[in-house]
């Protein structure tokens, strides 16, 4: 797998497109929470402002669940 478009949102929050997949359009994000392994999530088919949007909403809500539990 290689990565076609990758960028970082925050210390460790990535978007990404991977050269695997079909549909260039298709974004992936990955992040990593203290103490826990890293996260790899397919956000689907949108532009990279819906991507970053949707990776840091993930971030943020695994953030929460962590504080919850």
């Amino acid at each position: 797998m290689r990565f076609i478009n990758r960028s970082q949102l925050a210390v460790e929050l990535f978007i990404h497109q991977r050269s695997d997949v079909a549909d260039s359009r298709r974004w992936c994000c990955s992040y990593k929470v203290k103490g826990y392994e890293r996260v790899y999530v397919n956000l689907g088919v949108c532009t990279q402002a819906e991507a970053k949007k949707l990776a840091r909403q993930e971030l943020m809500n695994a953030e929460q669940s962590l504080m919850l539990d």
